[in-house]
């Protein structure tokens, strides 16, 4: 009789422990369901959606607000800086974007998340916030004119006006010569878009350093 007991005192217990333990893997599973992925189709990198989303929220109630800011500010700089000395490895590019993500809310990351920004997204970011200084000649992503943007005149904190102040100066037949040139010393697309990524995050300190 005792033997009987204590078999089903244990089977009662292992089953209460698989019941938890399955409670806890449904609420993981549903606590990164709203967080960034890069698994749809034209995806940008889970660091350009960080960036390109948080221009994208402002004008709504889910923008950025001052506090938030300056928690951000210094952890984009960093991530710049890692970025443009080339020598970071991938687990502290990876570290940062986490952090930063984790700095803003769930429900910013969940508006950015459903956004599901492309390449196209990125251009038009640039050219309303006139992101185009410093490009030398990069192709410009889908979606982007040089020449337009709000800039300065509308954006407290950002250079530049709608006018050309912030493009390339360069014809398309320059363009074209500095594109050839980067191909013929070996430069790969992925400096080319690294350069990009850093010229939104420089755009996106001085706009969170307005707020």
């Amino acid at each position: 009789m005792k033997k009987t007991l204590f078999a089903l005192t244990l089977i009662l217990a292992l089953a209460l422990s698989a019941c938890g333990g399955t409670a806890t893997e449904t609420e993981t599973a549903s606590a990164g369901a709203g967080g960034l992925n890069a698994d749809y189709e034209n995806a940008l990198s889970v660091q350009l959606q960080l960036s390109v989303g948080t221009f994208s929220l402002e004008g709504t109630d889910l923008a950025v607000d001052a506090a938030q800011a300056a928690e951000l500010i210094p952890l984009w700089q960093v991530l710049n800086g890692l970025t443009e000395s080339g020598s970071a490895a991938p687990e502290e590019i990876d570290a940062l974007v986490a952090q930063i993500e984790e700095t803003m809310t769930s429900e910013q990351i969940s508006a950015i998340a459903a956004k599901q920004l492309t390449r196209e997204d990125m251009g038009a970011i640039m050219q309303e916030y006139a992101l185009s200084s410093g490009m030398n000649g990069e192709t410009p992503p889908e979606g982007f004119t040089p020449g337009q943007g709000r800039g300065g005149s509308d954006v407290p904190g950002l250079s530049g006006g709608g006018g050309g102040g912030n493009t390339t100066g360069m014809t398309p037949d320059q363009i074209a010569t500095a594109q050839a040139e980067r191909k013929a010393s070996g430069e790969s697309g992925s400096m080319a878009n690294s350069r990009i990524s850093r010229m939104i995050v420089d755009g996106l300190v001085e706009l969170l350093q307005s707020k």
